[in-house]
């Protein structure tokens, strides 16, 4: 795919996904588990049980499911410490890049070429990760309120 800047020299767009290509593993249900306690965790699985016993017998949808997972989690929680270990966060992500995928965002990169991090995992992490790649980003962007997160 190719875009044309004002000096109409082409460039490559390079597109990534990012769970389970680029990064080895489920960023999210990770993050959920490096933000919250065990306690919380527990306490706000169980009064979704339903919802995640459906979702794992394929009778619940997987977008339907990350939205409840993400609001049970994480509503009307202050949004300054989550930022601060989603910042945290990201930077162990940089971990679990597959190397392969890495190497060819780098070439990319030197070559000039446009970039993207394309993702349905959330920008409270992805945005910092985004940063330290130096790659734009498409992604699930959380609802914030008054510096609470609100969905």
């Amino acid at each position: 795919m190719h875009a044309t800047r004002e000096t109409d020299q082409a460039v490559n767009l390079a597109l990534f996904d990012f769970d389970g290509t680029l990064c080895t593993r489920d960023s999210f249900t990770h993050f959920i588990f490096y933000a919250l306690s065990k306690r919380h965790i527990v306490r706000q699985g169980i009064k979704i049980l339903p919802w995640i016993q459906a979702y794992y017998l394929k009778l619940y949808p997987a977008p339907s499911m990350r939205i409840k997972l993400f609001d049970s989690m994480f509503r009307d929680t202050p949004l300054p410490p989550i930022q601060q270990l989603a910042k945290e966060y990201a930077q162990q992500l940089m971990n679990h890049l597959d190397p392969k995928l890495y190497a060819q965002l780098k070439q990319h990169q030197l070559r000039g070429d446009k970039v993207v991090i394309v993702s349905a995992s959330i920008d409270l992490y992805l945005k910092p990760l985004a940063d330290l790649l130096d790659v734009e980003l498409i992604c699930t962007e959380v609802d914030i309120r008054n510096q609470i997160i609100t969905g």
